[in-house]
């Protein structure tokens, strides 16, 4: 059985977890909702915005522009961006493409696995 493909965000103080979870590509990131509230979230100062892309196995340019704008309002903002269960494809892109400065990348194991344990 196929786990579910939504979008689950959790929020704690100063925090806020995004799940990409089996959904194999960022292209939602493309709907304005979800980049209006991402866009809301880096620019309270001081918040740490973690991405899960466990699952997501591939990158294209409108999601490295999207990540890079959300990079930019994170620094302006004194936030912080954490992509974490970053797919080797995914991360074969990121290095192809240069752009491993940019990101915070750690290789943990997701953290929304226990928070969205229901």
């Amino acid at each position: 059985m196929k786990a579910p493909r939504e979008i689950r965000i959790h929020r704690e103080p100063g925090e806020v977890l995004v799940s990409f979870r089996n959904h194999g590509t960022l292209c939602l990131l493309k709907t304005e909702h979800l980049l209006a509230e991402l866009k809301s979230i880096v620019q309270q100062n001081g918040t740490r915005l973690v991405l899960d892309l466990h699952g997501v196995l591939n990158l294209n340019t409108t999601d490295f522009d999207t990540l890079n704008l959300l990079s930019r309002l994170a620094r302006k903002y004194g936030s912080h961006i954490l992509l974490t269960g970053v797919e080797p494809p995914v991360m074969e892109l990121i290095e192809l493409a240069r752009e491993y400065s940019v990101f915070d990348i750690k290789q943990v194991e997701p953290v929304l696995e226990d928070v969205f344990e229901e």
